[in-house]
């Protein structure tokens, strides 16, 4: 089968035009900005806030725009989703809705006031591990409590906002959220996004692409629709665009994920909104306690590094427990490296996400620019291809970064964004939670043949 509408049609990139989406973007973004932080918010906050819309407002509202409309869908139909990838270092994503993962650096928090308290960030490095202490709120005297898990936007947007932001949703089931796109923007307008490759149809198992109003995509593509002879494969819900180019229209990523799945079938047998389990602090520490279940948050394939790394590490709080998942997906970051320092370090000194490289550097003195790019090579793998420069090397040892510190960098190939380990840790305590709390339940639904490679 061969596409050869596209031939004599131009290679640009179609943006979508939403209008509102500026408008709508500002507007629920404020407002909700206001609900937690009050009429007067914190300098800090209110700095990361405005940082944030200018570029987004100049750049990508319409993405934005579409990740929202996601994330108020899955609400309404009471699925838990997280995102993958970088995501959860978008603030304004956070109020949004689009992710559970505040970014901000760790601080107190009031929710009856919304004042805040900022904490030395060397010495917190996430804000749930706040929740350990007892502190009263110095405006209203309520309890406060952690937040905030300390995540550069610039990994989202990049330094200028120069990156094209690539919302990632993990989901429990990915048919109604394709659905509800069609609804939105049309059926002639929604696609699963296709490629012919050695003469099969291969579709990405997310990738969901939507044609710009104005635009046929007949002109650039075949589309292959449920029951047609050519699609061999009828996993997918929808129709499917055979294009010749992925990058010319906009697309979002939605993938189905079995924690999720586990987690949504656990709400529907026990009653209990996932959403309403939100364990903090010293709570997860304890609940993780509980019977034989550190192995859990892997596939199995993981489950032999992790019982490694935790016998190694002894981890005492959830900022250590959050590094264990770095190590384990991270390239480079545990073998002949952290296995090797943590004897003579703390595992919260060491490297597993590509924030600590960044935040790490800052501290020591480097500059917020030169620390984002250098994190950024690291976490790319391009200071273990060739090592740094002499000019990086000069800005290093002029802002004392010890010796071992750079040795770590250059042995790492792939970093882990922070982000993500969040959302898939929350989401994991959760699905613990309910293991605990409502045993039955739990042995019911791991029958299922979908859970036959997690340790749950």
């Amino acid at each position: 089968m061969n596409n050869t509408k596209a031939n004599n049609i131009d290679n640009c990139y179609y943006p979508l035009h939403i209008p509102e989406a500026r408008d709508i973007i500002e507007r629920e973004s404020r407002d909700a900005l206001h609900r937690k932080y009050g009429d007067n918010p914190h300098d800090v906050v209110i700095s990361r806030f405005n940082k944030e819309l200018e570029k987004i407002d100049e750049l990508c509202a319409e993405d934005y725009y579409v990740a929202y409309l996601i994330a108020k869908k899955c609400d309404e139909l009471g699925f838990v989703h997280s995102l993958r990838g970088c995501g959860g270092s978008s603030f304004i994503a956070y109020l949004l809705g689009i992710i559970e993962v505040n970014p901000l650096p760790p601080n107190y928090y009031c929710p009856e006031c919304g004042h805040v308290e900022f904490v030395d960030n060397n010495l917190f490095l996430s804000g749930t591990d706040l929740n350990n202490v007892n502190k009263e709120c110095a405006v209203c005297g309520r309890k406060m409590r952690g937040d905030g898990q300390n995540s550069p936007w610039e990994f989202f947007l990049g330094f200028e906002g120069e990156k094209v932001p690539d919302f990632v949703f993990n989901v429990p089931s990915r048919n109604e959220i394709f659905d509800y796109l069609v609804e939105r923007f049309g059926k002639d307008k929604v696609f699963n996004d296709g490629q012919i490759i050695n003469g099969k149809v291969e579709v990405h198992p997310g990738r969901i692409i939507i044609v710009p109003e104005k635009v046929d995509v007949n002109d650039f593509a075949e589309v292959l629709l449920p029951g047609d002879k050519a699609r061999e494969d009828e996993t997918y819900h929808g129709p499917i665009a055979i294009l010749d180019d992925r990058n010319r229209f906009p697309h979002i990523d939605v993938l189905e994920n079995k924690v999720l799945k586990f987690l949504d079938l656990m709400q529907k047998h026990t009653g209990v909104p996932a959403k309403d389990i939100n364990l903090r602090g010293g709570e997860i520490m304890d609940l993780l306690e509980y019977g034989d279940i550190w192995g859990f948050p892997f596939e199995r394939d993981y489950a032999e590094k992790v019982k490694n790394i935790i016998d190694s590490t002894y981890p005492t709080g959830y900022i250590e427990l959050l590094k264990i998942y770095g190590n384990v997906h991270g390239t480079g970051v545990w073998e002949d490296n952290n296995e090797i320092l943590c004897r003579a370090h703390m595992l919260h000194e060491l490297i597993a996400f590509r924030e600590d490289v960044m935040l790490s550097l800052i501290r020591w003195g480097v500059d917020y620019k030169d620390a984002f790019v250098m994190a950024e090579g690291v976490r790319k793998g391009r200071m273990h291809r060739r090592g740094f420069t002499d000019d990086e090397l000069e800005v290093l040892h002029n802002s004392r970064v010890p010796g071992w510190y750079i040795r770590s960098m250059e042995k790492i190939q792939y970093l882990f964004p922070k982000v993500h380990a969040v959302e898939y840790l929350n989401m994991y305590i959760r699905a613990v939670w309910y293991k605990k709390h409502y045993y039955d339940d739990y042995v019911q639904v791991m029958q299922d043949d979908l859970f036959a490679d997690y340790v749950l």
